[in-house]
């Protein structure tokens, strides 16, 4: 299905929220219907989370069917509504802490900031249950928006 709507006149969809094939975490204060459209075309549950106030929840989560990787700047209700919908949470503290930016990952791998440290990078493994490996998309290291 094809639905095509804007978040505040912003049709980048990926920056407000973060999917997988259960769930869609949404910033907060959407209109109702716009929640809805999503939830219905994507075929998966919406969640409204807040991450550090922010509404760019895209840009500071990521997450595939196993677990979600959030940044540091969140706080424990938002790690537990994510752990609500049955996903393992790792909070990332890193330089590099903006996950949905910097962390390309689906059910069969990862591929993540070259610079993101080797210790969060095992934590991701276990996290996402998946291989994670380091590089860059056309020369870009924010493989998660690239």
């Amino acid at each position: 299905m094809f639905e095509q709507l804007d978040f505040d006149r912003n049709p980048h969809i990926g920056i407000f929220g973060k999917p997988n094939d259960d769930v869609i975490f949404l910033r907060k204060n959407l209109p109702k219907r716009v929640k809805k459209r999503v939830g219905k075309t994507l075929n998966v549950k919406v969640v409204e989370i807040s991450i550090s106030t922010s509404s760019i929840i895209g840009s500071l989560l990521a997450l595939n069917s196993h677990g979600a990787v959030i940044t540091s700047e969140t706080d424990e209700e938002t790690v537990e509504q994510i752990k609500n919908e049955g996903l393992s949470v790792f909070v990332m503290q890193d330089k590099h802490n903006a996950a949905g930016n910097n962390i390309l990952v689906n059910d069969t791998g990862a591929l993540v900031h070259p610079d993101i440290r080797r210790y969060n990078i095992k934590q991701m493994e276990k996290t996402f249950d998946v291989p994670v490996k380091t590089g860059t998309i056309a020369g870009l290291k924010t493989v998660g928006m690239a």
